[in-house]
C-alpha cells in the first residue's frame, strides 16, 4: 500500500510540473532599428497587461522568463521610435521604425531640462556624437556652421586656441559681445580648451530671452550650456579611443614676387622716386637707381654679378643674373613651419545600478602645431558620481581636473610685431636668406660645431627688419604657458512631497595660470642683456544656489514652477615681474637676472546675487506658456543702482496635436512659438566702473606716489537687451524638417566710454547712453534624400540673415570714428568709413581719390582745391592727395547671410559626415594685402598683383606706379583695400566604419569603430592667403593661420 501511495504522489508531482511548465515559457530575441539595421540598446520589452519586462543589452538582445502561456503579446518601445506589439515566439527579431512625429527629445535649459515639445524658447543643440567623430582640441569649434544665429571667428592655428562666438549679432559697442558660458549648471570662467570634448554630452546654445532670462544680467549676449557625460546604461562599460594625426597650414600664403623679379621692381620704385622727389630726368633717374639699388637693399643674391650691375638702366635684370647664391634658403616659412602631430588617448568607465551611476574618464592630448614652438599638451580627468539610495534623496559629485602646458610662437593679432612669425616671414623681401652665406660662393658659413648660423647681424634694407630674425628669436626665446584647472560641483536633491523637490547646488572653479617668457640676449627684444618675465594669475569662482521646483498634472493641465536664489563670487589675482641682465645661459629663473624692470600685482573681485523664478503651463499637450523672472544685484555698480529686473514671456502651440492637423498624414510636426523678454549685460567694463580710481606705483624714488586714473559714475546700470522672437517648426512627408524664425534684439542703455575734455582730467567716463538693434531671420532645413535598410542620406542647411543698426548715440555725439569704421545712427557698428579710391590716372600712374568738396558747419570748404594735386576728369573732381580725399560709407564687415551646410551618408557599416560654413555679402579690410602692395617699401615683400602696376602713359590699371616717395598717398587707407568676404569652407569631413561583430565576438569587445577625419580641409574666397573668418570687424592682419589636420582613430567599447 505504501508503495502505491508513493507512486501516486510522485505521479501528481510530475503532472503538476508538467502543468506548470505548460503554462509558462521563456522567449529571447533581438531589437534592431529599421533606419540602419543596428541593434537598439535600452529598448523596453514588456508583456502586455503585466509587469513582466526587461530592456535590451548593448547587442539589442533580450530574454524574458516565466511568460504566461497562450501566445503572450510583447510591447517593444524606444524613445523616438514607434511602439510595436508582437506575438511572443522563439528567436524573435523585432524591427522598430522611427517615429517622425516625436518631438519630445530633451533640451538642456537654464536650471534644468525641458521637452522640446513644451519648450517656448529658441535653442540649438549639438550632441556628443557630433563631437566624438571630430578630432577637436577645443570643443567650441564644433559650433562653426552647426547652428543658425551663431557666428564664429575661427580659432587660430595655435593648438588649444578658442574660437570667438557671437549669438544673433553685436549688441554692444564698448562693452562685451561674448556669450555667457555655463558648464553643468554653473557659470564658467575657465578656458574652453581645458574641457575634454570626449567628456561632453551636449552643447546647447540659448538664443532668445525666453531661454536665457533666468541668467538675468549675464545673458544679454546669449548663453552656451555645456553638459558633461554621466552613466546612462544599466551595466558596466569601458570605452577606449585612440587618435593619431598630422596637421599643416590650412590657407596658402599670399602670392608674392620671387627673387628673380624682385630687384627690377625695387629698381623701378627707386627710379620713379628720383623723378618725383628729386626732379631727375628719366635717364638720370635710371642711372642713379642702377648705381644705388644695392645700397638700399644691401643683399645681392646673384652669383657672378657685381653689386652695381644687378639691374641695367633699362630696368631689366642683368642677363647674367641667372643663378641664385642661396636659392634654397629664401623661404622663411620653410624654417618656421613643420608637419604638426596630434595624438589623443581617452579612456572612460561607466557603471549604473538602480542605486547609483558612475562616469570616470582620463585623457591625454598632445597637439604639436605646424609652426615651430607651438605645442599644446593636456591631461584631463573627470569623475561624475550620482547616488540615489532612496526615492526621496539624491546626491552626487562631478569633479574635473586639467593641466595644460603650451609653447606658443608669438603669432598674435599684431601686424607690427617683429616677433610675429607670420608678419616677418610674409613681409621680408625674397632676396634675404635665413642663414649666413658666403657672398661670393653662396656656401653656408658654419660655426665651430659644423652647424648653420642664423643671419641676424648683417644689415638689411629698412623694411626687411634689420637687426631682427624671426627663426632665431622663435627658437631661442621661450613662451611657456601652464594652466591648472579644477572644477567641482556637488548637489543635493530632496523629494519633499509628490512633485515638490528641493535642490542645493555648490560649485567651485579654480584656475592657476603661469606664463614665463624669456627673450634671448643675442637678437630681438631681449638683446643684448637677455630678459625674463613671469606672469601668474589665479581665478577662483564660487557658485551656490538653492532651488525649489514643483510639478503637477491634473486633467489636461500641467504646471511646473521653479523658484531659487543664487550667489556668485569671483576673485582674480594677478602678479607680474620682469628682470633683465642674464647671468648664466639656460637658466630661466628670476635670480639668474640682475636688474628689476617691473614688479606689479593686484586683485579683482566681483560678486553677484540673484533671485529667480519660472512658471510653465501646459494644456492638453497643445498649448504652452512660460514666464521667467530674475532680479540681480552686482558689485560692478553703486549700491543705489546695482539691482535690476530681467524677465521673459513665451508661448507655443503644437498645431500637430489638433484634430484638423492629425488627419494630414504628410504633416509630421507643426509648432508655432513666440517670446518676448529683457536680459542684461555688464561684462567688459572692468570691475569698479562706478568708483573714482587712482593708480598706484607712481613713486619718485623712495617717495610714494599715486596718480588719478578714472572718474566713477554712481548711476551706471546694465545694458538691457529687449528681445522679440517668433518661429514655426515643422516636419513634412517624413523627410523634411525645419524652422523659420524671426528675431529682433534691441540693446538699450549701452555702456559707452563717453569722451571728456582734457580739462576734466580724464579722457572718458562710462555712461549708459545709446541703443543698437539686431534683427534678422534664421532658417534651418534638414532633408532625408534616401532612406532604406542599407542607405541613409540626409542634408542640412542653416542660414542667418542679420541687420545691425545703431539707434542712438551719446548726447552731443553725432559720430564715433574708430579706425576704418564710423558709428552713426542708422548705420551698423561695423560699417566701413574710408577714403574713396577712384583708380589710377592713365597719364602719370598717380593714385586718384574722389575730392572732398563737402562744406563744414561754418560754411567753409572742407578741403582747398589745388591744381597741383587736383584732377578734373569729365565733370568730376579727383585728387592725388589722400589728405584731401572724400570719405564715404563703403560697405560692412557684417555679411548679409551666414550659416552652415551639413551632410550625412550612411551605407551599412560605413558613415560619412561633412560640415561646411559660409558667408555672403560682407567685406574685409585686408591690411596684409595693403602692406604687400606698398609702392615705397625697400626690402619688403611684394604681392604678385604689383605686376599689374602702371608703367607708361596710357596704361589702364587699378594699381598705381611704383614710387618710393608717394607711399603715403598711393597706399593710403581707403576702400581700395576692401575685398569681398564671401567664402565657403569645409570645416569637417569624417568617414567611420563599424567593424562587424563577428570578427571580435569572442573577445569581450562590444563595439569597434575605425575612422578618418579631416578639419579645415579647404577654403574658397576672393584672395589666396586671406583668413576670412579672422575677426568680426573685418580687419585682416598677420594672425596665426588655422591648421588643416587629418586624424585616424580607433574606438573600442568593452
Amino acid at each position: 500500500m505504501k508503495r502505491k501511495l508513493m507512486m501516486f504522489f510522485v505521479s501528481l508531482f510530475v503532472l503538476g510540473i508538467g502543468v506548470i511548465t505548460s503554462q509558462t515559457s521563456s522567449v529571447s530575441g533581438v531589437v534592431i532599428s529599421e533606419d540602419d539595421g543596428m541593434p537598439v540598446l535600452g529598448a523596453t520589452v514588456l508583456v502586455k497587461g503585466t509587469t513582466i519586462g526587461t530592456v535590451t543589452d548593448t547587442d539589442g538582445k533580450f530574454l524574458l522568463r516565466n511568460l504566461p502561456s497562450g501566445g503572450a503579446v510583447l510591447q517593444v518601445s524606444y524613445v523616438g521610435m514607434l511602439t510595436q506589439e508582437v506575438i511572443a515566439k522563439p528567436n524573435m527579431r523585432v524591427v522598430l521604425k522611427s517615429d517622425t512625429k516625436v518631438v519630445d527629445e530633451i533640451v538642456v535649459v537654464a536650471y534644468g531640462t525641458a521637452k522640446k515639445s513644451s519648450f517656448t524658447g529658441s535653442a540649438a543643440s549639438i550632441g556628443s556624437k557630433d563631437l566624438e567623430i571630430r578630432p577637436l582640441t577645443n570643443a567650441a569649434s564644433v559650433l562653426d556652421g552647426a547652428a543658425p544665429g551663431v557666428q564664429v571667428a575661427a580659432a587660430s592655428g595655435q593648438p588649444g586656441a578658442s574660437p570667438s562666438i557671437r549669438i544673433r549679432g553685436f549688441g554692444s559697442v564698448n562693452a562685451s559681445n561674448s556669450p555667457l558660458y555655463v558648464v553643468d549648471g554653473s557659470i564658467y570662467n575657465g578656458a574652453i580648451g581645458d574641457i575634454n570634448p570626449n567628456d561632453i554630452e551636449a552643447i546647447t546654445v540659448l538664443k532668445d530671452a525666453a531661454s536665457t532670462s533666468l541668467y538675468g544680467s549675464s545673458a544679454g549676449n546669449g548663453v552656451i550650456l555645456i553638459t558633461t557625460k554621466k552613466a546612462k546604461e544599466e551595466n558596466t562599460a569601458v570605452n577606449l579611443s585612440i587618435t593619431q594625426g598630422f596637421s599643416q597650414r590650412a590657407i596658402k600664403e599670399y602670392n608674392r614676387i620671387n627673387a628673380m623679379d624682385y630687384y627690377p621692381l625695387q629698381w623701378e620704385q627707386l627710379k620713379n622716386q628720383y623723378m618725383t622727389a628729386n626732379s631727375y630726368t628719366a635717364e638720370k633717374a635710371a642711372q642713379t637707381a642702377t648705381a644705388n639699388i644695392f645700397g638700399l637693399l644691401m643683399y645681392n643674391p646673384f652669383k657672378g654679378v657685381a653689386n652695381n650691375e644687378i639691374v641695367g638702366t633699362d630696368g631689366k635684370l642683368n642677363p647674367s643674373a641667372n643663378t641664385l647664391l642661396w636659392g634654397d634658403d629664401l623661404d622663411w616659412y620653410d624654417e618656421m613651419e613643420r608637419t604638426g602631430y596630434r595624438g589623443e588617448y581617452n579612456l572612460s568607465y561607466t557603471n549604473k545600478t538602480n542605486k547609483s551611476d558612475t562616469y570616470v574618464s582620463v585623457s591625454y592630448l598632445e597637439d604639436n602645431g605646424y609652426v615651430i614652438k607651438s605645442d599644446f599638451e593636456r591631461f584631463a580627468g573627470r569623475a561624475n558620481v550620482n547616488v540615489y539610495p532612496v526615492k526621496w534623496f539624491k546626491t552626487g559629485l562631478n569633479i574635473a581636473g586639467t593641466r595644460t602646458t603650451s609653447n606658443t610662437a608669438n603669432a598674435t593679432d599684431n601686424s607690427s610685431g617683429y616677433a610675429n612669425p607670420f608678419m616677418f616671414a610674409r613681409g621680408i623681401g625674397p632676396i634675404y636668406p635665413v642663414y649666413l652665406h658666403d657672398t661670393t660662393t653662396g656656401e653656408y658659413i658654419l660655426d665651430e660645431t659644423g652647424a648653420k648660423q642664423y643671419d641676424y647681424s648683417s644689415v638689411r634694407a629698412g623694411s626687411a627688419y634689420s637687426g631682427r630674425h624671426i627663426v632665431a628669436e622663435t627658437n631661442w626665446n621661450q613662451r611657456k604657458y601652464t594652466r591648472d584647472g579644477l572644477n567641482a560641483r556637488t548637489y543635493l536633491d530632496l523629494n519633499l512631497y509628490d512633485g515638490l523637490t528641493a535642490t542645493i547646488n555648490a560649485t567651485l572653479e579654480s584656475t592657476n595660470y603661469r606664463n614665463a617668457g624669456y627673450d634671448n640676449k643675442l637678437v630681438g627684444d631681449g638683446a643684448p642683456a637677455g630678459r625674463l618675465r613671469i606672469e601668474s594669475t589665479r581665478s577662483t569662482t564660487y557658485t551656490f544656489n538653492q532651488l525649489l521646483s514643483y510639478a503637477k498634472s491634473f486633467d489636461k493641465h500641467t504646471v511646473d514652477a521653479l523658484i531659487g536664489h543664487e550667489n556668485y563670487s569671483y576673485e582674480y589675482q594677478y602678479s607680474y615681474a620682469m628682470r633683465q641682465g642674464q647671468v648664466l645661459d639656460g637658466l630661466y629663473e628670476m635670480d639668474n637676472f640682475v636688474t628689476i624692470n617691473s614688479v606689479t600685482s593686484y586683485t579683482d573681485t566681483y560678486k553677484k546675487e540673484g533671485y529667480l523664478g519660472r512658471l510653465n503651463y501646459n494644456y492638453d499637450d497643445k498649448y504652452y506658456a512660460s514666464f521667467s523672472f530674475r532680479r540681480d544685484g552686482t558689485s560692478r555698480f553703486h549700491k543705489d543702482s546695482r539691482w535690476g529686473n530681467f524677465w521673459s514671456l513665451g508661448a507655443s502651440w503644437r498645431m500637430d496635436q489638433e484634430s484638423f492637423i492629425k488627419d494630414l498624414k504628410w504633416v509630421d510636426q507643426l509648432k508655432l512659438r513666440a517670446s518676448y523678454g529683457e536680459t542684461g549685460n555688464d561684462a567688459g567694463i572692468g570691475y569698479y566702473p562706478y568708483q573714482t580710481l587712482y593708480g598706484m606705483g607712481y613713486n619718485n624714488a623712495t617717495e610714494a606716489g599715486i596718480l588719478f586714473d578714472s572718474f566713477g559714475n554712481n548711476n551706471l546700470k546694465w545694458e538691457t537687451q529687449v528681445s522679440y522672437d517668433a518661429a514655426i517648426e515643422f516636419g513634412l512627408f517624413e523627410k523634411l524638417t525645419g524652422t523659420l524664425e524671426f528675431f529682433n534684439k534691441e540693446s538699450k542703455d549701452l555702456l559707452f566710454e563717453v569722451p571728456k575734455p582734457i580739462s576734466s582730467g580724464t579722457e572718458s567716463i562710462w555712461e549708459n547712453i545709446g541703443k543698437v538693434s539686431n534683427k534678422g531671420l534664421e532658417v534651418t532645413l534638414d532633408y532625408v534624400l534616401l532612406k532604406n535598410k542599407d542607405w541613409r542620406w540626409n542634408i542640412g542647411l542653416n542660414a542667418t540673415f542679420l541687420k545691425n543698426e545703431v539707434k542712438k548715440l551719446p548726447d552731443g555725439q553725432k559720430e564715433i570714428i574708430d579706425g576704418t569704421k564710423k558709428i552713426m545712427v542708422g548705420r551698423s557698428i561695423y560699417d566701413y568709413w574710408l577714403k574713396e579710391y577712384a583708380g589710377v590716372d592713365p597719364n602719370d600712374g598717380a593714385a586718384l581719390y574722389r575730392f572732398d568738396d563737402s562744406v563744414k558747419e561754418d560754411g567753409t570748404p572742407a578741403q582747398t582745391w589745388s591744381d597741383t594735386d587736383g584732377r578734373i576728369i569729365g565733370d568730376e573732381k579727383f585728387t592725388t592727395s589722400q589728405a584731401k580725399a572724400k570719405y564715404h560709407y563703403a560697405g560692412s564687415a557684417i555679411p548679409d547671410v551666414y550659416g552652415g551646410i551639413n551632410m550625412g551618408v550612411k551605407y551599412k557599416a560605413f558613415e560619412l559626415t561633412t560640415v561646411f560654413s559660409y558667408a555672403l555679402g560682407g567685406k574685409i579690410y585686408n591690411s596684409s594685402y595693403q602692406s604687400l602692395m606698398s609702392v615705397g617699401a625697400y626690402g619688403a615683400a611684394m604681392h604678385s598683383d604689383i605686376k599689374n602696376r602702371w608703367q607708361k602713359a596710357g596704361d589702364v590699371t587699378n594699381t598705381p606706379r611704383l614710387d618710393g616717395s608717394k607711399s603715403s598717398d598711393f597706399n593710403a587707407q581707403s576702400d581700395r583695400w576692401l575685398i569681398s568676404s564671401d567664402f565657403i569652407s569645409m570645416k569637417s569631413l569624417s568617414l567611420a566604419y563599424n567593424i562587424p561583430k563577428s570578427i571580435y565576438s569572442n573577445t569581450g569587445i562590444r563595439n569597434a569603430r575605425v575612422s578618418v577625419s579631416g578639419e579645415n580641409l579647404f577654403l574658397i574666397n576672393a584672395l589666396q592667403g586671406m583668413d576670412t573668418q579672422q575677426s568680426y570687424n573685418g580687419i585682416i592682419n598677420n594672425a596665426h593661420i588655422p591648421a588643416r589636420s587629418w586624424t585616424f582613430g580607433l574606438n573600442v567599447s568593452f
